[in-house]
């Protein structure tokens, strides 16, 4: 499996987006596979601000301080 995945990722410019709702705490574990070549969006109102970073386990990491929430919510 990891030689398909690196054949696949590792030969193109393909850069998967993989989006993590309440980013407090480690990444889905089922994302070890691709982590290096996918750009990484968390979203989690308690991180202390909105980042990007090039590098780390993942291609590119971007922390966003916003909360995710269905329905309208009032000020």
């Amino acid at each position: 499996m990891r030689k398909v995945i690196e054949n696949m990722f590792g030969q193109t410019d393909i850069r998967p987006v993989l989006i993590d709702i309440g980013s407090a705490g480690a990444p889905p574990g089922i994302w070890k596979h691709i982590r290096r070549y996918s750009t990484y969006v968390g979203f989690d109102p308690d991180s202390k601000e909105t980042s990007e970073i090039q590098g780390g386990s993942f291609y590119k990491t971007i922390t966003v301080k916003k909360a995710i929430a269905s329905g309208k919510q009032s000020d």
